[in-house]
């Protein structure tokens, strides 16, 4: 039947069978509960030499159940249950630590497939930064210029110089009627319009700056602008380029004044 050993003298080792791992030490005048620790394949090992007693369960309960038992019988039963729940807790960790490292029949197959996984993993990351490095090639870089178009794209200049340097010579100028303009508006017409003029613009818009926008300044006998293409005699005006007549309100005499008129297209000298 059942027994439980006491341990009187010397230490011994509480192990699984299975590997051999330590569960708990004990000490001279420990309590071992035989059957708890054959429930989870564990033995008992001497480290020094031992004086142990080995008692039925069977026998101790007939000795205590005569009408003369003495009151050690309370305070063994009390030791009897903190030894049973103290090596009981114990052996189950020992126990299931053991188990959790028996290799499983399936094992081979799962570390199989995390190694398909994985690989998979990486050639879709890899994939995934090739496109967006293409994608970044082909992408138009941002905060760049717009590309300047050549001269000849421009009606009226010849392609001999795009933008006129300072000191420099200023490109030629085709005839009006290549562009399309009437001849009142040749080059010739224009440059005399802005000969002896200085003119300090103050803008007072009325409407969309791709529209019909009109402003109106005081000026002097001269004419200055603020303008991203010079305009000089030889010259066709381009897009948003300001107009200048020479003719004389009624309510200030002996000024001017200047009118902005909107070409066709896209750009905008302002």
């Amino acid at each position: 039947g059942p027994h439980f050993s006491v341990l009187v003298r010397g230490r011994a080792l509480l192990e699984v069978a299975a590997d051999n791992r330590q569960v708990m030490h004990l000490h001279s005048r420990s309590l071992f509960i035989e059957g708890l620790a054959a429930a989870y394949s564990a033995h008992l090992v001497a480290k020094d030499p031992c004086e142990v007693y080995r008692v039925r369960e069977i026998d101790l309960a007939a000795a205590t159940s005569a009408n003369g038992a003495q009151d050690w019988v309370y305070r063994f039963r009390l030791l009897e249950k903190k030894a049973r729940n103290e090596h009981n807790h114990k052996l189950v960790n020992a126990f299931a630590c053991t188990q959790s490292l028996i290799p499983h029949p399936i094992d081979r197959d799962i570390q199989n497939w995390n190694d398909i996984r994985q690989e998979r993993v990486k050639l879709a990351t890899h994939q995934r930064k090739l496109r967006e490095e293409k994608m970044r090639r082909m992408a138009p870089s941002r905060g760049s210029l717009p590309r300047i178009l050549s001269s000849s794209s421009v009606c009226g200049t010849r392609p001999s110089s795009p933008v006129p340097e300072a000191g420099g010579s200023r490109p030629t100028t085709a005839p009006a009627s290549e562009c399309g303009l009437p001849e009142a508006l040749g080059p010739t017409t224009f440059s005399r319009q802005l000969e002896g003029f200085t003119l300090d613009p103050i803008w007072m818009s009325e409407g969309p700056l791709g529209g019909a926008s009109r402003a109106s300044t005081a000026c002097s006998n001269k004419v200055s602008r603020k303008c991203r293409r010079p305009i000089g005699p030889g010259m066709l005006p381009l897009d948003g380029d300001l107009l200048l007549e020479s003719r004389r309100p009624r309510s200030s005499p002996g000024g001017c004044r200047a009118e902005r008129r909107s070409w066709a297209g896209s750009g905008s000298c302002w």
